[in-house]
């Protein structure tokens, strides 16, 4: 019947491999998604909050990471839509740098809170 299977869930001749289509596809599976190029070690990486709550904006990623910069090289940052971020350095001394000099500073009007991840 139909697509050559007795009703018991052979039809296709094989089970169906979802892993194997999402490293295809280039997720990795399992949480390999969207993040995996620009994902740093948990150490390299600051928690930010206290940022404008809203859709993801380009520009203001590039303005935040250039505010980062005061604390050391900022390799990369973003703010989600929830108004809470992550950026990451390139050292832990960088991390432990913005958390004391970045906590509480004012970017665009707003209040920074800055801790590690």
């Amino acid at each position: 019947m139909g697509w050559g299977g007795d009703g018991k869930g052979g039809g296709w001749g094989m089970p169906f491999n979802w892993m194997a289509v999402m490293k295809m596809m280039k997720g990795g599976g399992k949480g390999g998604g969207r993040w995996s190029n620009k994902r740093a070690p948990n150490e390299l990486c600051v928690w930010l909050a206290g940022l404008p709550e809203g859709p993801s904006d380009k520009e203001l990623n590039k303005k935040l990471q250039e505010h980062l910069k005061q604390a050391g090289e900022c390799t990369w940052a973003s703010i989600g839509k929830n108004g809470q971020g992550h950026a990451s350095f390139k050292t832990k001394e960088e991390v432990a740098n913005a958390v004391a000099i970045l906590n509480g500073s004012t970017f665009e009007g707003i209040t920074l809170k800055v801790d590690v991840w």
